[in-house]
């Protein structure tokens, strides 16, 4: 899957095009989601906030192929993205 993310009103793009991968989550979906990695996410909220470390974030995920968009919390350890 490959996506993009946005900050909210789509006003600024913050990543395009970025490769998800899928894992299995076994604690409440239990099947295959697109997760992004905990070094990706901090990379991303790095950028957001340079000046500091936030934890969390809300920002709209877009998927390239299908065009969804959806409004999600990114965290700084890793995110399951629920699309």
């Amino acid at each position: 899957m490959i996506i993009n993310i946005y900050t909210i009103g789509k006003r600024e793009k913050i990543a395009e095009n970025l490769k998800v991968k899928s894992c299995y989550d076994d604690r409440f979906y239990k099947r295959n989601m697109p997760t992004l990695s905990a070094r990706r996410c901090r990379m991303i909220l790095n950028k957001l906030y340079p000046h500091f470390k936030a934890d969390n974030e809300l920002l709209i995920f877009e998927d390239v192929k299908t065009g969804y968009v959806g409004e999600q919390t990114l965290y700084r350890n890793g995110t399951i993205l629920n699309f």
